[in-house]
Formats: C-alpha cells, structure tokens, sequence
C-alpha cells in the first residue's frame, strides 16, 4: 500500500501530501501520488497519481517567471530524481514534463528538497534542490534556472546592425588603397 511519505504547506497556502508505496524495511518503491488538502484538512483534490511519479517528495509551486513551467507544481522524484511539472490552473491537473536532475553519479536514487528563492538568499526564479547522491552516502546542493529565449526584436535590431556594419566595411573597402595627393 501507499503511505503518507511527505506533507509540506506551499506559497499558495494549501497543504500537499506526496504517498509512496514502501516495502517492509520502508525503502520506497516506484509509483506514488500527491493530494491537495486545505488548512482545516479538507481534501481539496487529487493532484497526481503514479504516471511519472516515483516515490515523490520535493514539492513547490513555481513562480511566474519560471519559463515554460511557471506557476505549475513541481514535484520531486527521491526514486529517479525527475522534477515533474503540473500545470495547476484547472480543475484536474496535468502533466506538462518532467527535468532530469543529472548528479552526475551512476545511481540517480535520491533527489529531496525544491524551494525557490526568495531574492534574499538565493534567485527568486532559481529552483535550488538537494539530491543524496552516492546511493544517499554524499549529498549535493544543486541549481536549475531557465534562461529566457530572446526577444524577436532584440535578434532583428542586432541583426540590423551586423548587416549594417558589413555593408559599411565593404564600401570602405571597395575604396581601395589611398594614393598620396588623390580625393575619395
């Protein structure tokens, strides 16, 4: 069966439980699901259930300057060390995708903690994560920020200028060499 794994109380102020199948040593297994429940324990809806999840987590609600992924739910896998990202604005969630978290370690179990930044200590568009890397042996304290694409305008506006730096080297240099006493 499944058992309450992780409970934390998010930036919209609703409490989130993530369940987790566990064995009889309490080892997690793959699968699980996260509920949504107000602050008087009212159950408010079901968020996820297994799909991608893998014994989930890490939770947080991402802010709205958080590329593709803003304002969904991210939910930490500790069993694979995915992010899966729901998209919170309807009735029933979905599933919008999922970030590998690469610790660089052959084993990828161990994936815990998300939070954002609060501008203070740390980026506010920043998701900062913590992975028990080394099969929980070692840990690590980890990054994950989206880099917003260029603007159109800001590319055309450059591209003008390169394309009008060219034009002007070629005419300077069609010239030709100057010759001592000539006008050009």
């Amino acid at each position: 069966g499944f058992t309450p794994y992780n409970i934390q109380r998010l930036s919209d102020g609703n409490i989130y439980v993530t369940y987790a199948a566990a064995t009889s040593t309490g080892a997690p297994l793959p699968g699980g699901y996260v509920d949504e429940y107000g602050t008087a324990g009212n159950f408010i809806r079901r968020i996820a259930t297994n799909g991608p999840l893998n014994a989930p987590w890490g939770l947080v609600i991402a802010p709205s300057n958080f590329g593709p992924l803003s304002r969904d739910l991210l939910i930490g896998n500790l069993y694979d060390s995915k992010i899966n990202a729901y998209n919170l604005s309807s009735t029933t969630p979905t599933f919008v995708g999922s970030i590998a978290v690469n610790s660089g370690f052959p084993s990828p179990v161990g994936l815990w903690a998300l939070a954002f930044g609060n501008g203070v200590t740390g980026k506010a568009n920043t998701l900062y994560f913590t992975d028990g890397v080394n099969n929980q042996i070692d840990g690590l304290f980890g990054s994950i920020s989206f880099v917003p694409e260029p603007s159109s305008g800001l590319l055309l506006i450059l591209g003008g200028l390169i394309v009008g730096a060219c034009r002007a080297g070629t005419r300077y240099a069609n010239r030709g060499p100057r010759r001592p006493g000539s006008v050009q």
